[in-house]
């Protein structure tokens, strides 16, 4: 069907199922643009005197020196079967399976949860890095 505006000679309006097709494909990505850009959270702590900031901001750089130590520990283990294979992660993602390693399915689950180890980690350090703090 020719979609033409109504105030146009020879306008057809658009049926039922047109304009539900349009709903459903604006839905659709309106719903990729909410996954693809998220929205930031703001989260309010309320503490009784001032000075118990401090050991908060200490707590939380603490946890990200925690998660830095983590995530170089990580990224050793993933060179070493790296360097055992030849290959990196991602190739090895994507490319090989259980078969094509000497450790069969145990270093296969291993090599990719570390993978995924990596991923969390450096994501949740990135929540904290962004993290931005107001004293009021």
């Amino acid at each position: 069907m020719k979609r033409i505006a109504p105030h146009e000679p020879k306008a057809e309006l658009l049926s039922a199922e047109d304009v539900n097709e349009d709903v459903a494909s604006l839905s659709n990505a309106l719903a990729e643009e909410r996954r693809t850009k998220p929205m930031s959270v703001q989260m309010v702590i309320e503490l009784r005197e001032k000075r118990g900031v401090q050991p908060i901001l200490q707590a939380i750089e603490s946890y990200k020196a925690r998660l830095r130590a983590g995530i170089r520990r990580t990224r050793r283990r993933l060179t070493q079967f790296e360097q055992r294979y030849g290959v990196n992660t991602a190739h090895f993602l994507r490319e090989m399976a259980a078969e094509d390693l000497e450790g069969g399915d145990l270093e296969y689950v291993e090599w990719a949860g570390e993978a995924k180890l990596l991923e969390g980690l450096e994501a949740e350090l990135g929540e904290l890095e962004y993290a931005r703090y107001q004293l009021s």
